[in-house]
């Protein structure tokens, strides 16, 4: 939550910046924080560092996941609110150019680890909510870039009331067809819990994420449609707490009737 922190987290060195920054940058080191946003990012530069053999790297991946694994749960990443994470190497390769009359590739190195976790909270996706921990070696952060913010519906929402199967279908029709234009397209939902920003910090509304594949090679769409029936706006300055698990409950019931 504090430039502080971070130095803890990674034992760096306490730097001199002013009270309150949120940020702190030379030419070899950046970090900076958002607490309400729930963001953190790190970077230090090591390209000093010579990549690894794949050989290296294979024998190194157990220790670095580990270690991210380690760093994640310091950070107050919960287990049971991940749905996907995975380490794995970034491999390189370099190839001469067109004007080079050898044509040959080098053999391809490894550049690092990379560990990426993607949040849920009681199995439905948080969207914009992810983590992505970076090592050249095994025992260096290089990249750290988090977007986990504290979880709270947004305070807008004074019922769960949802909006019923027939209206809801209406709405994304009516979009889906705004969006085709006459054409063929193919359409998968998810339910989701949507970020809406309000005040400087990052609020939750459940919302049916809808992507639009078209079918004429133009690159598809994704939108929204919010799952209750009040209308959320993006700001509001109030603030009232609501419960998860009323909602969770409220949609997988809704779902069951409606099936």
């Amino acid at each position: 939550r504090s430039l502080l922190d971070i130095e803890k987290l990674l034992n760096l060195p306490a730097r001199r910046y002013k009270q309150g920054a949120t940020s702190y940058k030379t030419q070899m080191l950046q970090y900076e924080v958002n607490p309400g946003r729930g963001l953190v990012y790190f970077y230090e530069n090591q390209e000093k560092l010579k990549p690894l053999s794949r050989f290296e790297a294979n024998n190194r991946l157990p220790i670095v996941t580990q270690q991210h694994n380690a760093l994640l749960e310091k950070i107050g990443v919960r287990q049971n609110q991940v749905i996907f994470k995975e380490t794995s190497t970034i491999l390189i390769q370099s190839a001469p150019g067109p004007n080079v009359q050898s044509q040959e590739k080098t053999k391809p190195v490894v550049d690092g680890f990379i560990t990426y976790a993607i949040r849920s909270i009681d199995g439905i996706m948080v969207e914009d909510s992810s983590v992505k921990i970076k090592s050249r070696s095994s025992d260096r952060i290089e990249t750290m870039d988090l977007v986990w913010p504290h979880f709270q519906f947004t305070p807008q929402l004074k019922t769960f009331e949802l909006k019923d199967q027939a209206e809801l279908k209406n709405v994304i029709t009516e979009k889906v067809k705004s969006i085709a234009q006459g054409d063929k397209v193919n359409v998968r939902m998810a339910v989701v819990l949507r970020p809406v920003e309000a005040g400087g910090r990052t609020y939750f509304a459940p919302a049916l994420k809808v992507g639009v594949k078209m079918g004429n090679g133009q690159e598809g769409v994704i939108f929204y449609a919010d799952l209750t029936k009040q209308e959320i706006k993006e700001r509001t300055e109030e603030d009232t707490p609501a419960s998860l698990q009323n909602v969770i409950q409220k949609i997988i019931l809704g779902h069951q009737n409606d099936s």
